[in-house]
């Protein structure tokens, strides 16, 4: 009998307009008692501007870790045309800061007032009654837009006094927290760096021109004075938020690699900085020491490129992942893969433009990897004993010359079978091959077919609205 597989209706869910992020937002206050067991995840998208009536709007749901499940859209609002592009969460569940193109706004997680519980709820924002008990269960949670922008610059008013106004800046690529919530990092399209303080959002540093090219990644240390940086092209570079100034510019001496994602080290006893690079479509992980800027160590962990990267809060391990949905653990120390993940993720919500959101599980122990070890481990064992069989006089004697023939006859029957596991590895070695070469086209028969979903959703929303 085939092994079942995973209901993916409890965990993946589709939600009718294009998810571009998504972010694990902690609650605080009354609401923080009643989830914990519960997580809340924030998705945002949409459709932009045209008439294709798909909505653009930031939405939450519920994510059960006891029963791995991810529920429907709890509440929602409304983003008018504009559609978020990033969005980060503060540590400690004092809001969300999502990137609107030009422009980045502040939002909060609130219970919903009284009156909001028993009928309505704000305009732009659709709530569903909930009935769990202890504290405000996530269903009486509204999100709001915060009064507070993230960037404020003065212009002289109509009057002659000064206003404040959100300013205008180019495609925001890179949006964070440090670790303690006290300042949000953001970089820019257009290679600025911008550090804020929390939650006055009073501006710490201000690079116009931090990279030449457009801002990839960034970090910022355990106490908040430095943050990393790398870009489309050219060299990592760490930044002192006090001075203003980079400290240090790191390049990789081996020719034709580029670095990719960047994090610190939380642990403050060894401070490290861990940079992921790509060096001929392979995934490098380099590691740095941050008194001189030394690198100390480089592994080569996945024949692809790395998308994705974490580092426990212990520091210990590093999580890598790739477009192709794998994931390794990896030893922070040694840079030694511990464990392997195909297909899947590590505690990670992943979203997508074909409307979809997926909260993915990893069990202790990944089913396939299991089954394939002691599928090795038996076909090593049979044919270990077989070798025994045919070689121990001793067990010959044992037995007596009149169980000869049968011990010899087992034993060929030992070694046909090990060979014909042999034989099952070679094939399964030439399968992974050629699936290797297909995974191209079909990313490609991917996006075409997703493509063709969003322009198919448009042309029904436009119908729908003629009629």
């Amino acid at each position: 009998m085939a092994p079942s597989r995973p209901d993916d209706s409890k965990v993946k869910k589709q939600f009718g307009f294009p998810l571009f992020c998504g972010a694990w937002a902690p609650t605080k206050g009354p609401a923080a008692g009643a989830q914990s067991a519960e997580g809340l995840v924030v998705l945002a998208g949409g459709g932009g501007a045209g008439r294709h009536g798909i909505k653009s709007k930031i939405i939450a749901c519920k994510y059960s870790f006891s029963a791995n499940e991810l529920s429907d859209e709890v509440f929602s609002l409304s983003t008018g045309a504009n559609p978020a592009f990033k969005i980060t969460a503060h540590p400690n569940g004092d809001g969300l800061i999502a990137a609107f193109g030009d422009a980045c706004r502040l939002f909060e997680v609130r219970p919903q007032e009284e009156e909001q519980q028993k009928g309505g709820g704000e305009a732009g924002t659709e709530g569903k009654e909930g009935s769990e008990e202890g504290g405000v269960p996530l269903e009486q949670l509204q999100l709001v837009q915060s009064a507070v922008q993230l960037k404020r610059g003065e212009r002289e008013g109509e009057r002659g006094g000064k206003e404040e106004e959100e300013e205008k800046v180019a495609e925001v690529k890179c949006l964070l927290f440090s670790a303690d919530g006290c300042r949000v990092v953001a970089g820019s399209e257009d290679g600025r760096l911008r550090v804020f303080e929390w939650p006055s959002m009073e501006v710490a540093m201000e690079v116009p021109r931090a990279h030449t090219s457009s801002l990839r990644d960034a970090d910022i240390n355990l106490d908040g004075s430095l943050v990393a940086t790398t870009a489309d092209a050219g060299p990592l570079r760490v930044w002192s938020v006090r001075k203003g100034t980079a400290v240090a510019t790191l390049s990789i001496a081996e020719g034709g690699a580029r670095f990719g994602l960047c994090r610190f080290s939380p642990r403050p006893s060894k401070p490290l900085l861990y940079s992921t690079c790509v060096k001929a479509g392979k995934g490098w992980v380099v590691v740095w020491e941050t008194a001189a800027w030394r690198r100390v160590a480089v592994r080569k962990i996945h024949n692809d490129p790395i998308s994705a990267f974490a580092i426990s809060p212990d520091s210990t391990l590093l999580a890598t992942g790739t477009p192709e949905g794998n994931v390794f653990i990896v030893d922070a120390r040694t840079l030694s893969v511990r464990q392997r993940v195909v297909g899947a993720h590590l505690a990670l919500l992943s979203v997508s433009g074909d409307s979809s959101a997926r909260v993915t599980a990893v069990a202790a122990k990944p089913a396939g990897q299991a089954w394939v070890a002691m599928l090795i481990l038996t076909a090593l064992g049979l044919l270990a004993l077989a070798l025994l069989l045919s070689a121990s006089d001793l067990v010959h004697q044992l037995l007596g010359p009149e169980y000869s023939p049968y011990l010899h006859l087992l034993s060929s029957y030992l070694q046909l079978f090990s060979a014909y596991v042999r034989h099952l590895f070679r094939y399964l070695d030439l399968l992974l091959v050629y699936l290797r070469q297909l995974s191209p086209y079909l990313k490609q028969l991917l996006l075409y077919l997703q493509e063709l979903s969003l322009q198919l959703r448009g042309l029904l929303g436009a119908g729908q609205q003629m009629q």
